[in-house]
């Protein structure tokens, strides 16, 4: 049987070190598995600042089978320097600074040059184009790739893209009437959620074509981690966060009122921070008192952070500190909750009523809401006076059987 080969828009994928890539690392690797053939159209490794071993990730991307094309900024009056050369690395950082100016979402200005670099392939080289977004000028690229080469496409929304909580994208309504065009004459949506599922069902009036699947762990990664002794009896957050609809406050509030109630020790009650957003927690912590408590570690290797969180008595998501929220922000499903679960210790979530992590959460930690300052410090309470036992697998959220549900998709556009 011949296998069916799918390109793959994916921004973001690895060497870069980001949440966002895993999925598409994920994506590719276990579809290829199941005996797809896989081309991924990526970022040039000079674009990214914050990026694991090069060398080591493009070994697994060989061993995998996966074919890669790493597109840069370099245009034609600069020549076509070699990957990551200096005048690359000027184009990406001059490319990124003109993308925050004109308040674009990142890689519009990669996205754009894909289409026109991709224009060697022929229709025989595909039976499918699949993107995934953001930065969601990828889903337009793929409509054109997929047009051209007259084959189908598939979206795989990650996040939302014109109704996004976090973000002010400029001509909203343009993107809106965009995102309408390019859902429209899609084969398959992908999303993450059940309300980012609903959201684009509103936005785009499209509703039997579209499909929930969730993030999810690499087992293979999860099993070979041993917990750190750093972040040992305390608590670990890894991530970003987006004043004032996602803050660390209430986490800090809640400190304040566990070390007052004394039934855990200062030793237990700390807050190790991995992340870009160190000013936010630093000032956070100098309000509620508790700077004493807070080690910041900045941006680490991934296999650290996994460590960390592994060894921490409890782990912190936030998906919004906000108590009440719309559909939007419910929907949100930050990626290291799956991760957290695959590592099996306990989760603090911090998110509205009926968002969508919670059910992802299960029996895996607690749920409270950011005003909840009572119940994050009794959580905080429970998890830290004593080490709970690993929580138990939970197999539906493990990369392999999440393959298996979007390879079914998949099968059924391309027949």
């Amino acid at each position: 049987m011949r296998s069916k080969k799918i390109l793959y828009l994916a921004y973001y994928f690895p060497p870069l070190r980001n949440i966002a890539c895993l999925r598409s690392w994920n994506t590719a690797k276990y579809l290829s598995r199941l005996g797809w053939r896989v081309t991924v159209v990526t970022a040039d490794v000079a674009h990214w600042r914050i990026r694991e071993d090069v060398g080591e990730w493009e070994r697994r991307i060989e061993c995998e089978g996966i074919n890669i094309k790493r597109i840069g900024y370099t245009t034609p009056f600069l020549g076509r320097a070699g990957m990551g050369s200096g005048i690359e690395v000027l184009a990406c950082k001059i490319a990124d600074r003109a993308n925050r100016w004109m308040n674009w979402e990142p890689g519009r200005i990669w996205i754009k040059r894909t289409a026109h670099l991709l224009s060697s392939f022929e229709k025989e080289d595909f039976d499918l184009v699949m993107a995934t977004g953001g930065p969601f000028e990828s889903f337009v690229a793929a409509s054109k790739i997929a047009r051209r080469l007259g084959v189908p496409y598939v979206l795989d929304y990650r996040d939302f893209w014109s109704s996004n909580p976090h973000l002010n994208w400029r001509d909203s309504r343009d993107l809106m009437d965009t995102e309408r065009a390019t859902a429209r004459d899609a084969s398959a949506i992908i999303t993450v959620s059940k309300s980012l599922a609903e959201t684009v069902r509103a936005v785009t009036g499209e509703s039997e074509k579209i499909h929930v699947i969730t993030n999810g762990y690499d087992p293979e990664e999860t099993k070979a981690v041993a917990p750190a002794t750093s972040s040992n009896g305390g608590m670990v957050y890894a991530g970003l966060f987006y004043p004032p609809k996602r803050v660390v406050g209430p986490v800090f509030a809640a400190m304040r009122k566990v070390l007052n109630g004394g039934e855990v020790g200062a030793e237990r009650c700390k807050f190790h921070y991995y992340g870009d957003h160190i000013d936010h927690v630093r000032e956070s912590a100098q309000r509620y008192g508790v700077s004493d408590q807070v080690i910041i570690y900045g941006n680490r290797p991934r296999h650290e952070v996994l460590a960390a969180a592994k060894g921490a008595n409890l782990n912190i998501v936030i998906t919004t500190s906000r108590p009440k929220a719309g559909l939007s922000e419910k929907g949100m499903i930050t990626g290291k909750i799956f991760e957290l679960l695959g590592l099996r210790r306990p989760i603090l979530l911090i998110a509205p009523e009926g968002a969508d992590a919670e059910e992802v959460l299960g029996d895996c930690g607690v749920r409270c809401t950011g005003d909840d300052i009572e119940g994050i410090a009794g959580a905080m309470t429970r998890y830290l006076k004593d080490r709970a036992d690993d929580n138990p697998v939970t197999q539906d959220y493990a990369w392999p059987n999440i393959a298996g549900r979007m390879a079914e998709v998949l099968n059924r556009v391309v027949g």
